[in-house]
């Protein structure tokens, strides 16, 4: 979705308050006394849209396509080994922020032989595309961002898919499934014009209705993705922050 549809500084967030319950990141802090098991599951849960962005840090770094493979599945193994989460603290801040300090760390101290040596054998084995992810890294915008900025955009959109796709869930939960079909690719692109008569033809009802229906799919849009957002961050107070951020990468 555009970030201009969330309208001015005030991102256009939902009005009502968001409820902030047990997420990805208060179950990856020891404080709420998960177990090591729970900590990993959560982790993984989330492992789809870390990958290509440390993927694509990596190799706008400076590192060759195999060893970023390398530090990348070897990175999740170090993460993971030893329950380095257990001593995680909210009041470090997003999880984004603190991946990416994680990374850089591990990269400064791990040499090649060791990344490939950790390759598959740790205990989350990450479902790597290597020839989809060198794909995409060679369709990056050459020298266009900074390594970290990369990762950034990388990251705010693959935040954005899963916002879309749990809204597609909601939809068809809720019986909607077809409305989802016809009205989120004008939603999701901000282009409406004549596909809104396309859309409504295909719904049995009319344009009218079909821009309403648009417009209530893009509040909905919203409040999913300050939803998905608040796995990723330590309090409510962060959240509309973290949205700002990642509107403003992908802007």
């Amino acid at each position: 979705m555009p970030a201009e549809d969330f309208g001015g500084t005030g991102v256009g967030l939902p009005s009502r308050q968001v409820q902030f319950p047990t997420t990805c990141w208060t179950l990856l802090c020891g404080g709420d006394g998960a177990d090591t098991a729970r900590r990993m599951e959560a982790f993984a849960s989330q492992s789809e849209r870390y990958w290509y962005p440390f993927y694509a840090f990596l190799r706008r770094s400076g590192h060759p396509r195999e060893v970023a493979q390398d530090l990348t599945q070897g990175f999740f193994s170090h993460l993971l080994s030893g329950d380095r989460f257990a001593s995680l603290e909210k009041e470090r801040g997003r999880f984004r922020c603190y991946l990416l300090g994680c990374l850089k760390n591990y990269v400064s101290g791990v040499r090649r032989k060791e990344a490939a040596a950790k390759r598959g054998g740790g205990q989350l084995h990450v479902p790597i595309d290597a020839g989809t992810a060198e794909t995409r890294y060679q369709n990056e915008p050459a020298a266009a961002a900074s390594p970290d900025l990369l990762y950034d955009k990388r990251w705010a959109e693959g935040v954005m898919a899963d916002a879309g796709e749990r809204l597609r869930e909601h939809y068809e939960e809720t019986g909607k499934g077809d409305v989802f079909a016809a009205i989120w690719p004008l939603v999701s692109t901000g282009h409406g014009g004549g596909g809104y008569r396309s859309a409504a033809d295909s719904l049995g009802t009319s344009e009218g209705n079909a821009r309403q229906l648009a417009s209530r799919m893009r509040a909905r849009f919203r409040e999913a993705l300050v939803e998905t957002v608040a796995d990723t961050v330590a309090t409510r107070a962060e959240i509309d922050d973290e949205v700002r951020h990642l509107l403003a990468v992908l802007a």
